[in-house]
């Protein structure tokens, strides 16, 4: 296959977990790393990140529509915004989730749970988040292959009906603005390039519509999903 016969060309690319490649032209959909007949793989590792003729491994794409999957971070997520004047950041230390891939370009059911999360703004003792959590409300996500010539991918991740992304209760703060129920909306935007194609990277840039209590916010976290049951990481092609 000529997707194949361009995997011993482009592996150096590979920098995280899951790799995966198409050829020119074909459908964008998503890829997980199996292992293949002994000695005809691409890949000599179960994550598809060591690339070697003779592999047993190599990139299959997810043909059982849906799949449930496992959502995680590689790193903590940081939400910021200013509110009432003053500069606010909330900085959680997990991030878990579940993600049912419900197409070859589409997510549904998809939830976030945040949690191990801190006021690092305003730095004063007592302003936190009410059980160091935030859980988002049900979101579905569309992939958009870009159409520029980039190879860059983008995940959008909106609210399933509404525009509320998660409810963050803030606590103890000294201003009393700060207190109380702040509704996340909007939506998140993460980009995916060829060079990590398993990587979910939400940054101040990737597009993000979000605010906090009505002010505009960010949100930057890097993530990835594993294939419910398995250590299998999925890919996007």
């Amino acid at each position: 296959m000529q997707r194949l016969n361009l995997v011993a060309a482009a592996f150096v690319l590979c920098v995280i977990t899951t790799c995966a490649f198409a050829a020119p032209g074909a459908s964008a959909a998503w890829y997980t790393c199996k292992a293949v007949t002994p000695m005809t793989g691409h890949f000599i590792d179960s994550h598809c990140t060591s690339g070697g003729p003779g592999g047993n491994w190599d990139t299959v794409k997810v043909t059982t529509l849906p799949t449930d999957g496992k959502l995680t971070a590689t790193g903590s997520a940081t939400i910021t915004a200013t509110i009432a004047g003053i500069s606010t950041e909330v900085v959680c230390s997990e991030l878990n989730g579940s993600v049912k891939m419900t197409g070859e370009k589409t997510e549904g059911e998809v939830s976030w749970v945040l949690s191990g999360c801190e006021v690092k703004q305003p730095s004063e003792n007592g302003c936190k988040v009410r059980e160091g959590k935030i859980t988002t409300t049900n979101l579905k996500t569309t992939a958009v292959k870009d159409g520029e010539g980039k190879e860059v991918t983008t995940l959008k991740s909106e609210p399933e009906s509404g525009t509320t992304f998660a409810p963050i209760v803030l606590e103890g703060c000294k201003v009393g603005l700060l207190n109380g129920e702040k509704l996340l909306t909007g939506s998140i935007t993460a980009e995916i390039s060829p060079e990590a194609p398993a990587k979910r990277l939400f940054t101040k840039t990737s597009g993000s519509a979000l605010k906090l209590g009505g002010n505009a916010a960010t949100l930057t976290v890097s993530s990835h999903v594993v294939m419910e049951g398995t250590d299998s990481t999925i890919a996007w092609e």
